[in-house]
């Protein structure tokens, strides 16, 4: 009787592991069978990397992006076999605690953006949260980083993203990232860079568009122990001279216009001293760097027959506006926008810099075809005059931005008649206004009469 008693606890342990044993390969047949399943962390970051990390110089990129928004004023680059073997780079800003430091390497951590409504909004280069994650996973990283109220900084070493170390050691204030060793651990990607030469100038020209965009920002780059460029914070003309050189600097011409909230301005080449080579450049938004074929296609047409083909300027142009007006989080690179409305912004382009080279007597004067409407509060400005807007207003299923923009060669009716309507359909919700032949001047130059017609139905002719 006593031995059947001590079994029982040991007939009890024994069903109990069958019990589990069962449980377990019904959940691993489970997990087996199923066709969906949750990437682990590394591999979701190496397949985050593929969009963020292309080569040495998307790594550059996002660095300096971070750098500019923690309010560096100096920021140095130091670059090794082009950055395949090192990119360094080196920051005055803020700086982060030891807590802020882990975090910044996990995936979607960011102290840029709190709530949805701060994407609508976006004022810092960078606010995804995935370049830090997405550069420590294909790549052996020290980060270095130290706040003002801080005595010692906190350093991170991390492998193919895992933080294999954690230590505090002396360092000034600010952060300091080294990223070694690019694509060891995805092999088949290394073999995708290109030459040293190749991949030193994709840096390069990465660099010049934060040269151009900060000027009150220092900047060192450092290649394989030779410095290549240490530029002093000053003036965008200082920076231009610098950058491109005295003789560059006196072929460009001063671009500066602005129409309803919207600020357009920086430097174009003159019409006889544009080169036969693609390449500087450079469009800026709000201080971001960005690539806007349309805006690019508008800087052109506006040389016109000024230019011939194969012919290219240079051009170094930034635009303000507010942010709610566009969208920045079209691809991870950040490069790319959309505008609500950009084919107003596309016009006032057009005609913004036809109107500068037309104020350098080149003689090219179609700026004057383009008609801008702006619209703010009760009052309507068309082109350069200032109209009461007591008897119209905008139509909001065709304004956007408070700007929109009647170009007289898309019109086909240019009778009297022809251009109101074209006017009420493209322009303003016209309410209790006549039209009145006799308030109106005809004239043979359909620029003129359109905007004679304009003013006549804003009823101040």
């Amino acid at each position: 009787m006593t031995r059947s008693v001590l079994k029982i606890p040991i007939i009890i342990n024994i069903f109990v592991s069958i019990v589990h044993f069962v449980v377990y390969k019904m959940e691993v047949t489970s997990i087996t069978q199923n066709k969906i399943h949750i990437l682990p962390v590394s591999l979701s970051n190496k397949i985050a990397a593929g969009e963020v990390v292309e080569r040495p110089s998307s790594i550059v990129k996002e660095l300096i992006e971070n750098s500019i928004d923690s309010d560096a004023t100096k920021i140095s680059v130091v670059l090794k076999n082009s950055g395949k073997e090192m990119v360094q780079v080196v920051d005055n800003g803020v700086g982060m605690s030891g807590e802020d430091l882990k975090l910044a390497f996990k995936r979607h951590a960011t102290s840029k953006i709190w709530k949805d409504e701060d994407l609508e909004q976006i004022e810092t280069l960078g606010f995804r949260g995935e370049a830090l994650p997405s550069i420590a996973s294909v790549a052996k990283v020290e980060a270095i980083s130290r706040e003002k109220s801080q005595s010692v900084a906190d350093r991170l070493l991390l492998d193919a993203g895992r933080i294999v170390k954690s230590d505090k050691i002396a360092a000034p204030v600010g952060t300091n990232i080294q990223v070694k060793q690019l694509f060891f651990n995805t092999p088949a990607r290394r073999n995708f860079l290109r030459a040293d030469s190749t991949e030193l100038q994709q840096i390069i020209s990465t660099i010049k568009r934060f040269f151009l965009a900060y000027p009150d920002v220092e900047f060192i780059v450092i290649h394989d122990d030779s410095e290549l460029f240490h530029l002093k914070s000053g003036t965008i003309e200082e920076r231009l001279k610098d950058v491109f050189g005295k003789d560059q600097m006196s072929s460009l011409v001063k671009v500066n216009d602005q129409l309803a909230g919207i600020e357009i301005s920086g430097f174009v080449s003159k019409p006889d001293k544009v080169r036969r080579a693609r390449g500087n450049q450079f469009l800026f938004l709000n201080g971001r760097p960005i690539q806007h074929k349309s805006f690019n296609h508008a800087i052109m047409q506006a040389y016109g027959n000024l230019i011939q083909s194969g012919e290219y300027p240079l051009y170094c142009i930034f635009i303000e506006l507010d942010p709610r007006l566009v969208d920045v989080n079209v691809h991870p690179s950040k490069m790319e926008v959309r505008f609500s409305n950009e084919k107003s912004l596309y016009h006032f382009f057009l005609s913004t810099i036809r109107k500068t080279f037309h104020d350098e007597n080149s003689g090219d004067s179609r700026g004057e075809n383009i008609i801008f409407f702006s619209f703010n509060n009760n009052s309507i400005k068309v082109n350069e005059f200032l109209v009461p807007a007591l008897k119209a207003e905008p139509n909001p299923e065709k304004i956007t931005g408070g700007l929109s923009v009647i170009d007289i060669h898309q019109v086909k009716d240019t009778t009297t008649s022809g251009m109101i309507n074209f006017i009420k359909d493209n322009v303003v919700d016209v309410q209790g206004v006549l039209e009145r032949e006799g308030n109106h001047k005809e004239t043979t130059q359909p620029d003129r009469r359109m905007m004679c017609l304009a003013q006549t139905l804003f009823g101040i002719c």
